[in-house]
This record gives C-alpha cells, structure tokens and sequence, in this order.
C-alpha cells in the first residue's frame, strides 16, 4: 500500500482501515485516542496528567482486574456474547497474574513468556487449550519476565517519554495529538500485542514516523 502521508485522502483511508479492520482494538483504540484528545481540548494540561494517569492506574491495575474478572466467570460470559478471543485473553491475564504473584520482584527472565505459558494453557467453554506465547499485555509481559525492577523501568520511561513529548507542544491542539496517539498505542499494548513482538515494536515505530 502506497501513501502519501501529507495527503488528506491518505489520512481518512488509514481512518477507515482502523474502523473496517478485523481487529476489535483498532476501533477501541480510536475511540480511546479520541476520547483523549477531547479531554486536552477541554483541559489543558490538566486533562493531560489526569489520562495519562488514569492510563498508568489501568495498566498496573490490569492483572488484578483480569484476575477479578475471571473469579466471575466473565470468560465464559464473553465467548458466549462476543467472541471466544476475548474469553481466553480474559483468562490468559489471569494466569499472568497468577505467575506474577509466585514471583513478584524477579520474574522469569527475558522473554520467558513462551516458555512459561506452556503449562498454563487455557480453556474457556471449548475442549482445546491454547498455550499463549506471550500475555497480549505489554506490562504484564515486562512484570512477568522482568519483575518488579523492570515495570518501574518501564513506568518511568514511559513517563519521561510523555514528559519530553508534552513539552514539545506548542498548543491544546498538539498536545491533544500527543495524548491520543499514545492512548491508541497503549489500547494495543494492554489487549493485543506482545512488547517485544515483531508487530508491537512495528506499532511503535510507525506511532513516533
């Protein structure tokens, strides 16, 4: 696919792949991006700190969550009305989390997801069990693998990354940009993609071209 990136047309075609595409993040992550975005226009710098500390409370949040929502059955009830990807992602943060918790300042090692996910295969409503290769969450990948001194690595660049970006801003309207972009990352990051996966590291580079 050949694009023009100063061209409008070329902009409202990528709109449209984000909505059409076959994948239930992109849409999320665009309403989310906006949805931000919104939040800056109104609020300023303000509205800036308060998403993107929202964003940081989510993502730490995000194996209890997973964890609450599987002791609920929440699975199930997400094969059953939505799709049977959901239920088992549902599950796969659970068992994330439970690997966290038997070893919660080491981790596993680098990119031991793989090798630890084999054991804890999941199955949610059908007879098949699906090993996961990687925890579809990019924090829970680097706690899981890295412990607790990665994640507050991770946090902190991330914070000084925002940090120098908002910066960079020179009204609502670019700081607005800033904020939804990464909060359309981060959608990715929190319900689909590995961190250190091929397609993840790509979701990067073309977030900051």
């Amino acid at each position: 696919y050949q694009c023009d990136w100063s061209s409008d047309v070329c902009s409202s075609d990528l709109f449209a792949l984000g909505v059409t595409y076959r994948m239930d993040a992109a849409p999320i992550a665009l309403i989310a991006g906006a949805g931000a975005f919104l939040c800056v226009w109104l609020a300023g710098r303000i509205g800036f700190a308060a998403v993107a500390g929202l964003l940081a409370l989510v993502a730490a949040s995000w194996g209890v969550l997973a964890s609450l929502a599987w002791s609920n059955d929440l699975p199930v009830w997400f094969t059953q009305h939505f799709t049977r990807n959901w239920g088992l992602r549902i599950e796969i943060w659970h068992r994330v989390d439970e690997l966290i918790r038997a070893r919660p300042l080491a981790g596993y090692g680098f990119d031991a997801a793989r090798i630890v996910g084999e054991p804890n295969a999941v199955a949610v409503g059908v007879a098949r069990e699906v090993d996961f290769l990687h925890p579809h969450n990019g924090l829970l990948q680097v706690w899981l693998e890295l412990g607790v001194v990665g994640v507050a690595l991770f946090l902190a660049w991330s914070a000084l990354a925002l940090f120098g970006l908002q910066r960079r801003a020179t009204d609502r309207a670019d700081l607005g940009f800033i904020l939804a972009t990464a909060i359309a990352l981060s959608v990715f990051w929190e319900v689909s993609f590995g961190i250190w996966q091929g397609w993840g590291l790509a979701d990067i580079v073309l977030t900051f071209i």
